[in-house]
């Protein structure tokens, strides 16, 4: 996803992508709605440009496209905050565990896009534009089976939860 001025410039391998599922959220303010995936609440990224990755069918990581499935029986959705130099080796390969420590080793995304706008999603200029890419994602909920930690907002100090994915095949790039 993107925020900034229309994308003329960046050029990303054909095979990666999914246009099919692009959505122009730039001019929606839909925050009285109410969204659910996976069992979790839903924030749309308003304010944001999204450019799908191709998901569905890939078996690199998962057998099936059950994951992807909107409302309760698809994964829940959250944001991760990257460079514009990354998106292209996290589309291809899958995310890498970072060096955040501050909540466990791990792949860390919040679902509020606010605050991985405001605080991870890299900034850079472009034609005199600035813009900002951040990683919508699917997450696998499971938090018995240790796919997931939520870390709570009042544990954060960032105003939102962050959900720390301590192996990087249980969260996916959407």
């Amino acid at each position: 996803m993107i925020r900034g001025g229309g994308v003329t410039w960046y050029r990303m391998d054909d095979s990666l992508l999914h246009p099919g599922y692009d959505y122009d959220f730039t001019h929606l303010n839909d925050a009285s709605n109410t969204f659910a995936r996976g069992g979790y609440p839903y924030r749309r990224p308003c304010g944001w440009r999204r450019f799908a990755l191709k998901v569905l069918g890939q078996t690199k990581f998962y057998s099936d496209d059950k994951w992807i499935a909107e409302g309760e029986n698809g994964w829940p959705v959250t944001y991760h905050g990257t460079s514009i130099e990354c998106v292209q080796g996290i589309a291809q390969e899958g995310f890498k565990i970072g060096p955040g420590k501050a909540f466990g080793l791990g792949v860390y995304s919040s679902p509020s896009i606010e605050i991985v706008g405001k605080k991870y999603s890299k900034s850079f200029e472009s034609d005199g534009k600035k813009w900002q890419v951040a990683l919508q994602n699917r997450v696998n909920p499971d938090i018995t089976g240790g796919h997931l930690k939520i870390v709570p907002a009042s544990d954060t100090g960032a105003d939102a939860d962050y959900w720390v994915h301590p192996n990087r095949t249980t969260t996916t790039e959407c």
